[in-house]
């Protein structure tokens, strides 16, 4: 199974590429034929090609003619020749002399034949030529060479955004691969044991099966024998109970750790370029409110890699006793500050400026349950976070921050 979703495009951009440049390399080879071809090149060819299959054609018919001529001649001869049945024919002067004849006859007839044969394959190979050569006329008649550069140079430009493409998918397929290693390994280790403790439980199976067949105590005894060599334990039902057990373990871990495989593989792929802080929720540890340090110390990491919005509920105001101009002061110039209409909440105005941008993700603790119908909910870009101990934590950006306490 496939954890990295970002293979996908990974192996559609390859195949895209691949097309293209077999597209490209049709069109290269078209404009080089034409390039190296000429009109009055092919027309001399052709001028050519139809004198020799004219002069082809009259020494076929003269062959033909040969044959006929021969073949009469044949017929003519074989009326003479009489029955080699009657002795008296074999030492006839006159009947070895027709024979001679006919002999003769035949090996010209033969080598006729092979001669007109060659003469009419030949005429058919330049009649071919001819075909293919009125066929480039043709083609050489409709070539568009400015539709086939502008085709290419399309090909060439679009190519070079593919390839780049592909740089940029191949770095993050590599970054996620990275990251799903340890786990694919783990995954490959289950499902390991419960590939061999499933054959080792087929084998303690048969050994059971032979201890119920056995006839006596010593066979019994040989098969218990046999059996603690091969699993180190002679008592096959409880290698199979121990087993099993390994099995159902490695069967729960395995499920675990294919989840926790798709979830680093979801988190790891995500293209973030802008990011919206659910400002007021990233005031408090618990209940407690706490002030702007963590949210301060966390929007300075942030605006490093992406776009950085801060939106607040209007209570934040009194909440720290500031004006709108007093709470954007205590960030970076680089990160847009909000705070909603007064007597308003910010949870409209988050999902609104991050709806219909797909690489736009929120940070808040609210799964905003109630708007459901927005795109931003339905798509899962929300991001939570933690805040305890003086540190700020967001597991999915890999995001462990220490922040200082203001009194």
């Amino acid at each position: 199974m496939e954890y990295n979703p970002i293979a996908k495009e990974y192996n559609r951009l390859h195949t895209v590429i691949k097309d293209k440049n077999s597209e490209r390399q049709i069109l290269t080879s078209s404009l080089s034929w034409f390039e190296k071809s000429g009109i009055n090149k092919f027309h001399s060819t052709l001028n050519l090609k139809q004198i020799d299959s004219k002069k082809l054609k009259t020494m076929l018919d003269d062959a033909e003619q040969a044959i006929d001529v021969l073949n009469s001649g044949i017929r003519a001869i074989k009326r003479k020749v009489k029955t080699r049945f009657n002795p008296f024919n074999w030492f006839d002067s006159n009947q070895i002399n027709f024979r001679n004849q006919l002999s003769s006859l035949e090996k010209d007839r033969t080598s006729r034949i092979n001669k007109r044969d060659s003469i009419a394959q030949s005429l058919k190979t330049c009649r071919s030529a001819i075909t293919t050569t009125l066929s480039d006329i043709d083609k050489y008649n409709k070539f568009d060479r400015n539709s086939v550069k502008e085709g290419l140079a399309v090909l060439t430009e679009e190519l070079a955004c593919l390839t780049e493409k592909l740089e940029t998918t191949a770095y993050l397929k590599q970054k996620v691969d990275t990251l799903l290693l340890p786990v694919k390994e783990q995954i490959t280790k289950y499902e390991s044991t419960i590939e061999s403790s499933k054959a080792t439980v087929s084998s303690a199976n048969e050994f059971e099966k032979e201890l119920n067949g056995a006839d006596n105590s010593y066979g019994r005894a040989m098969i218990h024998k046999e059996c603690e060599e091969k699993h180190g334990s002679g008592r096959p039902k409880q290698i199979i109970r121990q087993h099993e057990q390994l099995i159902l373990q490695a069967q729960r871990n395995l499920e675990k750790a294919k989840k926790r495989a798709i979830e680093i593989g979801e988190k790891a792929s995500r293209n973030i370029s802008k990011i919206v802080i659910d400002g007021n929720n990233l005031c408090y540890e618990g209940s407690e409110f706490i002030g702007l340090s963590p949210l301060k110390t966390l929007t300075n990491e942030l605006q490093k890699k992406y776009e950085t919005m801060v939106v607040f509920d209007s209570a934040i105001r009194s909440l720290l006793k500031a004006g709108d101009t007093a709470i954007r002061s205590e960030f970076d110039s680089s990160v847009s500050i909000h705070v909603v209409a007064t007597k308003q909440l910010a949870d409209e105005t988050i999902l609104d400026v991050s709806e219909n941008e797909e690489h736009c993700y929120i940070i808040s603790n609210d799964r905003f349950g109630e708007y459901k119908d927005k795109e931003v909910v339905k798509n899962n870009r929300l991001i939570r976070h933690e805040i305890l101990f003086g540190k700020v934590l967001i597991n999915d950006l890999n995001i462990n921050l220490k922040y200082r306490r203001s009194d």
